[in-house]
């Protein structure tokens, strides 16, 4: 009885080592695959050219301090400048070639790669390191790339494929029933428009995928910003009281 105890304990130990190891394999995969596909962003880019340069050495903390700042400004210009792109692309689609939606969806690729690596290890943000601290700019931010993704979306059903418009007409998206589609899949994870080839189900797919993924991140982003109000609240409240 004693050695078959201590055999089961052994057993134990041992699954839980190879357990550990297993999610510290899985995990350290998936932040380095973040990282690198981070890369694919030209914001990483200029982003990283900014933070080299704010650590130079003798550099005076006024000057890292404007750097800092010159970085927030141009995450947020290159997010609005991107709804922006979105836009024009779906007002001016009918002159743009088909090449331009497989761009819009790597871009909505690199909208979920950067908020994964932000909410899940804290990376492909400017101040890296520490897990999401979340703040009202944070939520604003990924709401709007939310909302540009949903747009980019739309340009995309304008030129992949074709729908069942009704049950005996197929036919390519207009702008209005591509931006049905998409928001239709964005708030409700159902399409507008059954797809008339069953390829086209990956990219109706890929929607459901990106608003269920986002739509966790942003819950958690919204989570985060309550507790972190709370605690300042708590914390004013206690020095009211001493």
């Amino acid at each position: 009885g004693a050695q078959l105890r201590t055999a089961i304990r052994v057993f134990q130990a041992l699954n839980d080592l190879i357990s550990e190891g297993i999610c510290m394999f899985v995990a350290q995969t998936a932040r380095f695959v973040l990282d690198k596909l981070y890369w694919l962003s030209p914001y990483r880019w200029f982003d990283e050219w900014a933070r080299r340069s704010e650590e130079i050495p003798g550099r005076s903390a006024q000057d890292r301090e404007k750097i800092r700042r010159r970085r927030y400004l141009f995450s947020e210009l290159y997010i609005v400048g991107w709804g922006v792109i979105a836009i024009l692309l779906l007002l001016f689609g009918q002159c743009i070639p088909a090449l331009a939606a497989y761009v819009a969806l790597l871009r909505v690729v690199g909208i979920l790669n950067k908020e994964l690596g932000v909410a899940l290890f804290g990376i492909c943000k400017i101040t890296e390191g520490r897990k999401v601290s979340s703040s009202g700019r944070v939520v604003v931010l990924a709401l709007i790339n939310y909302f540009v993704a949903a747009l980019l979306f739309a340009f995309a059903y304008t030129k992949i494929g074709t729908y069942s418009i009704t049950s005996n007409s197929v036919a390519a998206l207009s702008l209005q029933r591509a931006v049905m589609q998409s928001f239709s899949i964005q708030f409700s994870l159902q399409p507008a428009y059954q797809p008339a080839e069953p390829a086209l189900w990956t990219l109706v797919y890929g929607q459901v995928v990106f608003c269920f993924l986002f739509g966790t991140i942003i819950l958690s982003l919204f989570v985060s910003l309550l507790q972190l109000t709370s605690t300042l609240e708590d914390r004013a409240s206690d020095k009211s009281g001493s």
